[in-house]
């Protein structure tokens, strides 16, 4: 049963990974077709710095649980 207990750290961590990963590669998508350009720049900059903050917060809440313990 203890395996399949999920490690609530290592998730947040993923989840602000997977944030940071999405907001470039969406960013660069939309460059590449050309919607980013009709959006106003301090839109799309805005959307990224707030994905990015959102992301260092889950990054810093999930130091707040117990670190997993490695099986030998």
């Amino acid at each position: 049963m203890a395996k399949h207990k999920k490690i609530t750290r290592d998730v947040l961590q993923y989840l602000a990974l997977f944030i940071v990963l999405g907001t470039n590669i969406v960013r660069l998508a939309l460059y590449i077709t050309g919607v980013a350009y009709t959006i106003p720049e301090t839109t799309f900059n805005l959307w990224t710095y707030i994905a990015f903050g959102v992301a260092m917060a889950l990054l810093l809440v999930s130091y707040l649980f117990p670190k997993r313990k490695q099986s030998v």
